[in-house]
């Protein structure tokens, strides 16, 4: 929520943000945040990186949302920004940030994002 709230303020560069939040208190608490600040282009959805990930790789993703279902592409995209657990990226959310031209990686975990960095990332993504 505090990331796509400062998103949406450079609208110039992000028409449409989805954010994904494997915890159901966070994702409302995350949408509930974006409606008190006015934020109409960016919604949080309940689901796990992998899931998307395997999705969007293979196509499209369906995801519930408090309106409804809403279908994504990744072609709807240009850049990604991800904020993985300690451990890193798992596999499949590695593959699909690595087909993005513009990664912002928020790391608490230097170690893990080495070993992202060795395991596809590259210097064109950091």
């Amino acid at each position: 929520g505090v990331a796509a709230v400062q998103l949406e303020h450079r609208r110039v560069w992000f028409r449409t943000i989805v954010g994904v939040e494997i915890n159901s208190e966070l994702v409302d608490a995350a949408n509930h945040n974006l409606a008190l600040n006015g934020v109409t282009n960016a919604e949080i959805v309940l689901s796990d990186s992998q899931n998307v990930a395997k999705n969007l790789l293979s196509g499209t993703f369906r995801a519930k949302t408090t309106n409804g279902v809403r279908v994504v592409s990744k072609d709807q995209f240009d850049a990604v920004l991800v904020d993985p657990p300690r451990a890193g990226l798992d596999a499949a959310t590695l593959k699909l940030v690595c087909t993005f031209d513009f990664v912002m990686y928020v790391s608490c975990g230097p170690a893990a994002l080495l070993e992202n960095i060795r395991d596809g990332l590259g210097r064109e993504h950091v």
